[in-house]
Formats: C-alpha cells, structure tokens, sequence
C-alpha cells in the first residue's frame, strides 16, 4: 500500500507574466492511493495486481488529466495486472505479460514518469 499527499504551486509558468493570471496559476492537493497484492502459488509464478486511485483537491483546473496541465481525478483505476512464468535464479529466462511499469534508460520515452500523480504503466 502507498499513500502520497502533496501540495503544488504554479504560477507563471506559461507566459511569465506576473500581470496576467491564467486558469493555470492556481495551487492544489494531489493525493495518491495505491493498493496491490501478490500471490505465488509456485517457484516459477507469480501473479500481481495494483489498483490507484489519483485525485486533485482544490483546484480550479479541469479534472480531465492533461486538460490546462491537470493531473485530473482518475478515480480507482487498475494500474498493474500481470502473471510471470519463470523462476529466474534457476533458469536465465522468463516471461511476464500483462499490464506492467516499464523503465528503459533515463525513463524519458519509456518509465514511470513517479512525479506525475497518475504515472504511466504499459501493456506488455
């Protein structure tokens, strides 16, 4: 289980204009709740799943996520689902199929991307 609660604050981060404030300009509660289980009835399977619930409190912005650069309201969702065959201490190989959190190299075309309050998971 994981619980995050944190506090932001944009402002002029669009058009740096101190005189303009925009539907942008605003600061918010994002709060994340993550909940998984794993169950291994084998050596060689193991069967994951993780559901998230993500919410912007007191904001002025969208609720839909990446509207105006809003993290949105993505109310309890399956982050990650997946089964994976293979007991790699024994045998250099394995397989593992399902919805999954993937990081390849600094992460900036595939991973996580942690700091967003949604996050990214892939279908794999």
């Amino acid at each position: 289980m994981q619980e995050r609660l944190r506090w932001e604050v944009r402002e002029n981060n669009f058009d740096f204009n101190d005189a303009t404030r925009l539907l942008t300009d605003d600061n918010w509660f994002e709060q994340r709740l993550r909940i998984g289980i794993t169950l291994k009835p084998a050596d060689w399977l193991k069967i994951y799943a993780q559901a998230q619930d993500s919410r912007e409190w007191l904001s002025d912005r969208s609720d839909i996520p990446g509207l105006l650069g809003a993290e949105g309201d993505d109310t309890f969702d399956l982050r990650q689902a997946f089964i994976e065959i293979g007991n790699t201490k024994d045998i250099p190989w394995g397989i593992k199929v399902g919805r999954q959190v993937l990081s390849f190299g600094d992460e900036r075309l595939v991973g996580a991307s942690e700091w967003n309050n949604i996050a990214r998971t892939f279908d794999a």
